[in-house]
């Protein structure tokens, strides 16, 4: 019996609950990268801060996928290895 993976729905949006924050972990996987080389990126500037929720810092993952997706349209206008 094979199943019909065609309309997977994710919870959170059938629900209308916001997706949960994700850690400097979660972020640095979905990044591919260190928890360090994160921290380095945000201490250089070149992606967001994370929010401040008491004294835990936590990630809106839209933030890193809307860095993602930036980072990949750059990358797109490379050419000979250097940015136009």
């Amino acid at each position: 019996m094979t199943k019909d993976h065609s309309c997977t729905v994710d919870k959170h949006a059938a629900t209308n609950e916001p997706e949960p924050l994700w850690t400097y972990e979660t972020a640095s996987r979905r990044l591919n990268c260190s928890q360090r080389h994160l921290q380095r990126l945000i201490d250089s500037g070149k992606i967001p801060p994370p929010l401040q929720v008491g004294g835990l810092y936590r990630y809106q993952p839209e933030v890193i996928e809307e860095w993602i997706a930036a980072q990949a349209s750059k990358a797109t206008n490379i050419k000979g290895g250097r940015p136009q």
